[in-house]
């Protein structure tokens, strides 16, 4: 029998996409706009005094945003604590009992090949290219929780207690997999 306290980190895939380009790509065009108009495309309007004080707010919430994407995405993760599967999207953390996920049992599947289980609509969490992480309504009309780094090999779980399917980019499925066998 497993100790009830036991911790084992199930390490998602490396998206191998570098996430700075994504996010220097966010912020630099709102930024290269908010410096053009105050520096002058329109004059009179560059020359009123609360153009500039707005501008800096601009340009400080436009980097803000990155640095807020990337703290979600340090925090994100997957661990099995005790009997519970553990989800940290970077919005909170969800914990689903692994008998719960037994009944279905865990596929590897590829996103691509199976388009039912695509993205469809965001409800709460972040996405940019190489990471999607948080809550989701899938093509198939399915509530998901996702913590996705490459589309090509995505574990696929349900549970019909917590009326939520579970996609994860996990480096090593099978460690969960074992988990859910014993």
């Amino acid at each position: 029998m497993r100790d009830s306290n036991s911790v084992t980190e199930l390490p998602l895939i490396s998206s191998g996409r570098n996430p700075i380009f994504s996010i220097v790509a966010i912020i630099a065009v709102p930024i290269v706009v908010v410096l053009a108009v105050a520096f002058g495309i329109s004059r009179p309007l560059a020359a009123h005094p609360t153009v500039w004080p707005l501008s800096g707010a601009m340009v400080v919430a436009f980097c803000a945003i990155p640095l807020i994407v990337i703290r979600i995405m340090k925090r994100a993760g997957a661990a099995v604590e005790g009997n519970e599967l553990v989800i940290r999207t970077g919005f909170g953390a969800k914990r689903i009992s692994l008998s719960n996920l037994r009944r279905h049992g865990l596929q590897v599947v590829d996103l691509s090949q199976h388009p039912e289980l695509k993205l469809r609509i965001r409800t709460l969490g972040t996405s940019m290219p190489g990471f999607n992480a948080g809550r989701f309504v899938l093509r198939n009309g399915e509530k998901a929780l996702c913590l996705i780094t490459d589309p090509h090999r995505v574990a696929y779980l349900h549970s019909d207690a917590d009326h939520v399917s579970l996609l994860l980019s996990l480096r090593n499925p099978g460690t969960l997999n074992a988990l859910l066998e014993r």
